[in-house]
């Protein structure tokens, strides 16, 4: 993984964490005004950004002193896994279960706004495509998600993208 994908899920984290920490300072401020008193929207606020930021301090703890290709790696297979065991909520507790609802819902939303930096396999078939790779074919762009799929309409691309050339228009946060 090279130095600006980590910058740039640094950044990502860092903004997430910082919402989390808006939304707990929001609702610490209503605890302190008696007369306002504890809204439920800076109660569900709080949850909500803490599940959000979540992964990303996961992926930072991981990554800590060692290598954040391999811990952003692992970390999203985990995540995988944990959103494909996604059930409905087994607490009696309406607020336990909506927390968890949304904990997966950050999970999920971790894994869709990180999925353009997992690296891509090194799997490659002789017209030089490889998965993570885009190509622009009857007239759209479309990723390559299955090299044996494109095999049959290679003589129709009529352009491509690496995965990194995607990375690099992709706009910065």
């Amino acid at each position: 993984m090279n130095a600006e994908t980590i910058q740039t899920l640094t950044t990502l984290a860092n903004k997430a964490i910082a919402r989390e920490k808006a939304a707990r300072d929001t609702l610490a401020e209503s605890l302190r005004d008696m007369a306002q008193g504890v809204q439920p929207s800076a109660m569900r606020k709080v949850v909500d950004e803490a599940a959000n930021a979540l992964p990303y301090r996961m992926l930072l703890e991981d990554a800590e002193g060692g290598d954040f290709g391999k811990a952003f790696t692992t970390l999203r297979k985990r995540l995988e896994a944990k959103v494909r065991k996604t059930g409905p909520g087994s607490s009696s507790c309406p607020f336990t279960n909506e927390a968890e609802r949304l904990e997966y819902a950050g999970c999920r939303a971790f894994l869709d706004a990180t999925e353009a930096f997992e690296e891509a396999p090194a799997k490659t078939y002789e017209h030089g495509l490889s998965l993570g790779d885009w190509v622009y074919l009857l007239g759209a762009w479309h990723p390559v998600v299955d090299l044996d799929d494109i095999q049959s309409v290679v003589d129709q691309i009529t352009a491509r993208m690496t995965a990194e050339e995607v990375r690099a228009r992709m706009p910065r946060p």
